[in-house]
């Protein structure tokens, strides 16, 4: 629990696991984002155990009063990183922008600008189709799979969310890896909070060595799912009776 008043702005976290060849620039369009949006913001950049030089790049940023960096000595999984960075959150929204050089200027804009007008404001990717057929078929599964369990019918369960920062830290959402947005999309919405789609375009970068293929991540969704099976079982249940 926080003790202090939020600020007005948004805090935005930005993973990195061996990401030189493209954090530099997701930084840059980060910092002319608020910039031309005129948005107070502060940028907490994770090294997540890199063994390139993403933690080198990171702190030559840091020179920047709004730009912090916190360096892992081993890889902690994307979700653990969301999840101490609104720890450390002291704007009143909180989102996560991905440091592999895929997010759409104007998209990112677009999110901002719709701030207020609902309580989560949720991105979906018009131009799935741009991307690597294997990635998109997987993600239209993981939707719909998502979809029929929960009757939420979002176009999308992750992405660049953008969230109140004190609606985030009401829930324990235990997912450390790449299914912690999921996780926390759902348990808000149950709450009833308020959420707006946005159309949005992503810039796939197919050269890009995604790991959210490995064993873990792999593992994470399957007891991802299993526990959202669980949630609503219970929830049937407690119904009947």
């Amino acid at each position: 629990m926080k003790l202090f008043e939020l600020e007005d702005g948004v805090t935005i976290v930005m993973p990195a696991l061996n990401e030189e060849l493209n954090i530099k620039q997701s930084i840059d369009m980060t910092l002319k984002v608020f910039k031309d949006l005129n948005v107070d913001f502060e940028l907490i950049l994770i090294n997540d155990g890199s063994k390139d030089n993403t933690g080198n790049i990171c702190d030559q940023y840091s020179t920047n009063e709004k730009i912090y960096t916190i360096h892992h000595p081993k890889p902690s999984g994307m979700g653990r990183c969301y999840k101490e960075a609104l720890k450390l959150s002291k704007k009143k929204y909180f989102m996560l922008i991905v440091s592999k050089n895929e997010c759409e200027e104007d998209s990112i804009k677009k999110i901002i600008d719709k701030r207020g007008e609902a309580d989560i404001i949720i991105p979906y990717t018009t131009n799935q189709n741009k991307r690597d057929f294997f990635r998109r078929n997987l993600s239209y599964l993981y939707t719909l799979v998502l979809q029929k369990i929960t009757g939420i019918k979002l176009k999308y369960f992750n992405g660049t969310v953008l969230h109140k920062t004190e609606l985030l830290n009401k829930i324990n959402f235990d997912a450390n890896y790449h299914t912690f947005q999921s996780e926390a999309l759902i348990k808000l919405i149950r709450k009833n909070y308020t959420f707006l789609e946005v159309p949005t375009l992503v810039n796939w970068n197919k050269s890009h060595k995604t790991n959210a293929f490995n064993i873990k991540n792999i593992i994470s969704v399957f007891n991802f799912l299993f526990s959202i099976c669980l949630l609503y079982t219970s929830d049937a249940a407690d119904e009947e009776d």
